[in-house]
Order: C-alpha cells, then structure tokens, then sequence
C-alpha cells in the first residue's frame, strides 16, 4: 500500500485542493496492479471470501492539544471476481466488480492507528452475520 499525502497532488487533486484536506492522507493500491487488501470480511462468492481492493481518504481534524478526529473515506471499492486476459501475450490480470463500502476495513485501518498511537481502549471489531454473495 502507497501513501500519498498533499505533495502527491495530482494523483488526487479532488482531495488535495480543498484547503481543509492539507494534512489528509491517501492509502493507495493505485500503482500496485495486482495489489489487494486481503479477503474480504463481507463479501463472498458461495462460502469463499473475495479478494478486496480500495484507496481510503483519511480525513484528519485537530480537536484540541490532545485530540484529533479521523474520518476515513473509501474510495473505489471493488473486490476480484475472477481473471481475465488483459494482452495479447496472455497476461492475466483480475476482474473486478464494483461494491458498497463497508466500514470494517475502515475501522481496521483505525485499529491499526490505534495501536500505533498506544491506544488500548478501542473496542473490537463485531464483523457482520449478513454476508454479501457476489454473482
């Protein structure tokens, strides 16, 4: 995973050209071809979990001294539903299917922030009973 921040602008200048947006982050598998974020807690095909690829915005807002806001945003959510030839060489690449943002890999991106900054009061994460079948 790439992280792009306010000198990555042109990459997402959607993001980086809005003043409140400065000191935002991107998590990005946008030049990693082949790049996911693992299996799917969500999404399936019968009882197989999918392969699960997305950027995330992360929206940072000072509170005070102590305190910052996070808010993560996803971006292009999509998960791997099968293979598919993408030259004439027969190089294979995934085919992907657009899906609904879910918050548990927004909230594992939290955790792991959480962890870093030393936070142990976090609660764990309830991953839902209804999963999503993908055709």
């Amino acid at each position: 995973m790439t992280v792009y921040k306010e000198v990555d602008r042109l990459l997402y200048d959607t993001i980086f050209n809005k003043d409140e947006n400065i000191n935002d982050l991107v998590l990005s598998t946008r030049n990693l071809k082949h790049a996911t974020l693992g299996y799917s807690d969500v999404y399936f095909k019968g009882k197989k979990p999918l392969l699960y690829k997305a950027e995330f915005h992360l929206h940072f807002e000072r509170i005070n001294d102590t305190i910052t806001k996070i808010k993560i945003n996803t971006i292009n959510p999509k998960v791997v539903i099968g293979k598919q030839r993408i030259t004439m060489a027969s190089h294979k690449g995934y085919k992907y299917k657009t899906v609904e943002p879910t918050t548990i890999e927004e909230y594992k991106i939290l955790l792991r922030i959480g962890k870093i900054a030393g936070e142990k009061k976090m609660p764990f994460i309830n991953l839902p009973e209804q999963k999503y079948n993908i055709p």
